[in-house]
C-alpha cells in the first residue's frame, strides 16, 4: 500500500511539475489554448522553431477547411486571437504547421 501511495504521489507530483512548460510535437511546442470549450474569443499561444512562415488550420468535425491563416513570424512565439462565435457549435481540429512541422490540437465551440 505504501509503495502505491508513493507512486501515486510521483505521478501527481510530475503532472504538476510539467504543466507549465510548453508541450512539445515536433520542434513546435504548443503553451496554450483557451478557453476550451469556447463561445467567443480563442486564445492561441505556441512557439515555433525559427522566424519562418507559420500556417494556422481549423477544421470541423465533417473534415472541412473552416478557417486558414498564414503568418511570417519574426519572433519564437505566435500568440493568436480567433472569433469562433460565428463557428456552427461542435469539435474542432486546430493543425499548426511550419515547413514539414505540424502540431494538431482539439477544441470545442459551445453557444
Amino acid at each position: 500500500m505504501k509503495r502505491f501511495i508513493f507512486c501515486l504521489v510521483v505521478i501527481i507530483c510530475t503532472l504538476l511539475s510539467c504543466s507549465d512548460r510548453p508541450k512539445t510535437n515536433n520542434n513546435v511546442a504548443y503553451k496554450q489554448l483557451y478557453p476550451n470549450p469556447s463561445d467567443g474569443d480563442l486564445n492561441i499561444v505556441v512557439m515555433v522553431n525559427s522566424p519562418v512562415t507559420t500556417s494556422l488550420e481549423i477544421i470541423d468535425h465533417h473534415g472541412r477547411l473552416t478557417f486558414s491563416r498564414s503568418f511570417e513570424l519574426n519572433s519564437p512565439e505566435l500568440e493568436a486571437y480567433l472569433d469562433v462565435s460565428s463557428f456552427p457549435e461542435g469539435m474542432y481540429v486546430m493543425h499548426i504547421r511550419q515547413n514539414s512541422l505540424r502540431l494538431t490540437k482539439r477544441f470545442v465551440v459551445v453557444h
